[in-house]
């Protein structure tokens, strides 16, 4: 019998402030308190785990984007969970101590980052968990200001055992 668990949402990525200062050419813009919310679909329930130790860069010139989250910085409501998520059946931290994401915001070109503004966006790129990389495409939310940006994107994994989960 194939094992097979539905994982709707796996990231609410990209919920990041980056906080601009008085360069106009600035080569990236990193933050280190990105916001990863993991919600796992099982017959019991959900299951929901929220980290806020993602680090986030993006290149304001191309797009380019790299997320990386240490994965035993993942809190879970519920103990049982907390205590199983990092071992080898799961997600294994020891091992893979990082989800990463590494990619692209589609039609880059056409955001103003220094205007007051908000975009509908397209993310596309590789994910990474334990060791196993795929391509990924995400819909989501970027608000560009003054002073920071502002983005949402929820990345859906129906078929978590392709991350050998």
């Amino acid at each position: 019998m194939k094992k097979t668990h539905s994982l709707p949402v796996l990231f609410t990525l990209f919920c990041l402030g980056f906080a601009f200062d008085s360069q106009a050419q600035r080569k990236q813009y990193v933050a280190k308190n990105s916001t990863v919310k993991l919600d796992f679909a099982t017959k019991a329930g959900s299951i929901v785990g929220e980290n806020q130790s993602a680090t986030s860069a993006l290149n304001p010139k191309t797009g380019q984007m790299l997320f990386t989250v240490p994965v035993q910085a993942f809190k879970f409501k519920r103990a049982i969970v907390q205590k199983y998520f990092n071992y080898p059946g799961l997600v294994y931290s020891k091992k893979y101590p990082f989800i990463k994401f590494k990619g692209k915001i589609v039609d880059f070109a056409r955001i103003k980052l220094r205007k007051k503004r908000e975009y509908a966006i397209v993310i596309e790129g590789e994910l990474t968990m334990r060791g196993v990389t795929r391509s990924i495409k995400a819909t989501g939310q970027l608000k560009t200001g003054r002073k920071e940006i502002v983005g949402f994107a929820q990345f859906n994994i129906p078929d978590i055992s392709k991350y050998g989960l």
